[in-house]
């Protein structure tokens, strides 16, 4: 099975250790995705991460009126 290097692109037998064009060590076990891909799964953490911000100042609100509504309640006992 053929490597490509990292650096370069040459593309080598997987046994060799070093690039024979650029002279890099090769790495084993890489998963090389498409840049496409990695934006995509950036892109989706982005937005599980402002997913989760929203949740929260959802739920602080929620929690800021509650109080809000029992303090003006006693208030008025």
């Amino acid at each position: 099975m053929a490597k490509d290097c990292l650096y370069c692109r040459l593309q080598f037998d997987d046994t060799v250790s070093f690039c024979p064009d650029c002279g890099r060590p090769t790495e084993s076990h890489f998963i090389i995705r498409s840049s496409q891909e990695t934006e995509v799964e950036h892109l989706r953490e982005e937005l599980r991460r402002k997913d989760e911000l929203i949740r929260q100042l959802t739920l602080l609100l929620a929690l800021r009126r509650e109080v809000s509504h029992t303090t003006h309640a006693y208030a008025q006992e």
